[in-house]
């Protein structure tokens, strides 16, 4: 029964430890964030290494990728704790929490702020399901988790706004389009942008060209309140990820 003693002290309990771990896993995403792009910068110079031109040797290169991802997968074990492993049940087909959360929090080239993850989790752990929980190996569930990202880029671009006035400006051409056309991808003729303002975009992170088509990131779409076209939407999020 909603408001029941015992499902008020449920909720009670569960508020507390969010609210315990909040800075804890905070760290812990901006780590593994940081170490996910070191290991970028080691694998390729695999290809260095292969012509000569690398600063490591081959066993050097071998041990320091290997203490990565062993960093990398810690962060994730901890962090499951927090949001589960998947954004479903543990075994299912449903993306890796964390890898969705960071490439949803993240612009295009890869910058993740302290801030936004402040923010995610305000907003994700703002409500609660009602009655008990789908999955009870975590505190956050998938419905909070994807019902944030929204908030989260409504107040990045308030900042966007406040603080980078330029880029602002440029973004807000689109958000001032008619609902009807605000389909992603775009193609270059439905860009009312010179070259050099898709360039500011692009160099922002906040702008992207994939086979002649343009995205916004997560971060930046939902403020913007663009929608995809069928199957465009999983071709984003490999770009956020890459």
């Amino acid at each position: 029964m909603e408001g029941a003693p015992e499902e008020e002290k449920y909720r009670a309990i569960l508020k507390k430890q969010q609210a315990a771990h909040t800075a804890s896993k905070r760290k812990i995403t901006l780590e593994l964030n940081k170490n996910r792009k070191q290991l970028e910068i080691l694998q390729m110079e695999i290809g260095k290494t292969l012509l000569g031109d690398s600063i490591y040797s081959p066993e050097d290169l071998k041990e320091a990728i290997n203490v990565v991802k062993i960093r990398i997968a810690d962060s994730e074990e901890r962090l499951e704790k927090l949001w589960g492993k998947k954004l479903g049940r543990y075994d299912s087909k449903e993306a890796n929490s964390a890898r969705w959360i960071i490439a949803a929090l993240s612009d295009f080239s890869n910058q993740l702020q302290a801030r936004d993850i402040v923010r995610f989790l305000q907003f994700a752990t703002s409500t609660f399901p009602e009655g008990r929980p789908p999955y009870e190996d975590r505190y956050i569930m998938p419905k909070q988790i994807r019902e944030a990202i929204p908030d989260c880029s409504r107040e990045k671009y308030k900042e966007i706004r406040d603080e980078m006035k330029a880029i602002y400006q440029i973004l807000k051409i689109f958000e001032d389009m008619p609902e009807e056309e605000k389909v992603l991808p775009l193609t270059l003729d439905k860009i009312s942008l010179s070259g050099e303002e898709i360039a500011r975009l692009e160099n922002q992170g906040y702008f992207i060209m994939a086979d002649k088509k343009y995205y916004f990131p997560e971060i930046i779409r939902f403020a913007l309140e663009f929608k995809y076209e069928k199957g465009a939407r999983p071709r984003v999020l490999s770009l956020l990820a890459r």
